[in-house]
């Protein structure tokens, strides 16, 4: 009868005759379950730098490490078409600069030069006018 295998054997069958085995191949399960889920979801978050929405959204649903690296991609280009919009509705809301001839920049420059320069001379002669004559 060594070589006749029973074909009836079950989980029931070796829990209850054999419990000590059952519990170590069950433990034994239960680790490398662990070790895989934790392996799976550190390869997720490597790929995924950061986005722990992402990082949650694509390990409940299962998905593999190209898949959440495309999720990623296709989130990235939607925020970059809403800051592209943005940027172009910020554009249009913009008055547009007239272009300044440089001469007359410069000229403008040189005038508000010459109104601070005069301006301290007007305050000094009023200080002169101000004061009392020396007698």
């Amino acid at each position: 009868m060594a070589g006749k295998k029973n074909k009836n054997f079950t989980i029931e069958i070796l829990k209850s005759q054999y419990p000590d085995i059952h519990n170590q191949v069950f433990d034994a399960g239960r680790a490398e379950g662990k070790n895989t889920e934790r392996s799976y979801f550190e390869s997720l978050a490597g790929v995924l730098d950061g986005d722990n929405d992402l990082l949650v959204e694509c390990y409940r649903t299962g998905q593999t490490e190209i898949e959440a690296v495309k999720m990623a991609n296709e989130k990235l280009k939607k925020a970059n078409a809403e800051l592209a919009e943005g940027i172009a509705k910020q554009q249009v809301d913009l008055p547009e600069k007239k272009a300044v001839d440089p001469a007359r920049l410069e000229f403008t420059e040189q005038q508000k030069e010459r109104e601070i320069t005069d301006s301290d001379e007007v305050k000094k002669v009023d200080e002169q006018l101000t004061e009392e004559p020396k007698k």
